[in-house]
């Protein structure tokens, strides 16, 4: 078991608004990237409506479960039914404490018969970074939406094994991450407009989760 956060409705205005996520359970002692007022910012302004009351559940740590790239994979998969929501959301910690993702609308998986880089997923795909500093030094998120200009939205490579999101434009991909997770890119991608995601576009891999909604 691990933290499973719930989307709850907000209160009535007059009794003033509380966080609409509440810990369901939390067995695991391992420390999260993602606290729960910036779950209540992705939640509020990030998911789609039909996620927004959806539990959310970490399938995957990279400091939990280690670094092996079929783990992350099975973890992605794991207890999926034909009902069962596909979406997810990628968050990466940089060695110097940034912290940015992307959601991907399609499981995460390698592609059957594919050879090389595979692209998949749709347009309800995103980028977003966590920014300091903002009002009352509150941490604030910008998102990068899909633009229409390819559906280069996730990829997971059958070659070296490294997952990512974006691309085109003549540029790299949004963000890429090698298959044992300890490094990770970030380039502008015309898929989503992005800025590069952190300082310098590359840097160690401090820690990964994959976030389900069930």
């Amino acid at each position: 078991m691990d933290y499973a956060y719930k989307s709850t409705p907000p209160p009535s205005p007059t009794i003033g608004r509380k966080s609409p996520l509440e810990c369901s359970s939390h067995t695991s002692s391992k420390k999260h990237i993602l606290t729960p007022s910036l779950i209540h910012s992705l939640s509020d302004s990030g998911l789609p409506l039909h996620l927004r009351t959806n539990t959310w559940h970490r399938s995957y740590s990279l400091s939990r479960d280690g670094s092996s790239f079929s783990t992350f994979l099975n973890s992605a998969i794991r207890g999926l039914s034909r009902d069962s929501r596909t979406e997810t959301l990628m968050v990466i910690l940089t060695s110097s404490g940034e912290i940015f993702g992307g959601f991907g609308t399609d499981v995460w998986k390698k592609q059957s018969g594919a050879d090389g880089e595979r692209f998949f997923g749709r347009g309800g795909c995103w980028l977003f970074k966590v920014e300091e500093g903002g009002k009352e030094n509150e941490e604030e998120i910008k998102y990068y939406r899909w633009t229409g200009a390819n559906l280069y939205c996730q990829s997971v490579s059958v070659v070296d094994g490294a997952v990512g999101m974006g691309g085109g434009g003549g540029f790299g991909f949004g963000f890429r991450v090698n298959d044992d997770f300890s490094t990770v890119t970030s380039d502008k991608c015309a898929t989503f407009n992005n800025d590069i995601l952190f300082s310098g576009g590359i840097s160690m891999v401090l820690d990964v989760e994959l976030w389900r909604f069930k």
